[in-house]
């Protein structure tokens, strides 16, 4: 939201945002890990090969449609999911009071 109202560039923001959710992912692995007492999520090897994968796939098709993607249009697409997301949470929200 401060994005849009402020006129933020979306690749600047993104470039400011991504170590702080790295920062936020490892915190919460780290807190899982532990409240876990150590233990790992019970993946097949295949799983962790897959997931490692994933993450290269993302970033190398991340890299391709930002040299190719208009930045108007990846704004576009960042604020629809993030409103999807926004309606998704507050029908969650909405469900789980009233039943």
């Amino acid at each position: 939201m401060y994005t849009v109202l402020s006129g933020w560039p979306l690749l600047r923001m993104v470039a400011t945002l991504q170590p702080l959710w790295m920062a936020v992912s490892a915190m919460a692995f780290l807190l899982k890990w532990q409240i876990d007492d150590g233990q790992l999520p019970h993946l097949p090897w295949w799983g962790w090969v897959s997931s490692a994968a994933a993450i290269f796939v993302g970033v190398q098709l991340g890299r391709f449609a930002q040299s190719r993607v208009p930045e108007r249009m990846i704004s576009r697409a960042v604020i629809a999911v993030a409103v999807l997301g926004a309606a998704a949470a507050f029908a969650t929200g909405v469900r789980m009071t009233i039943w």
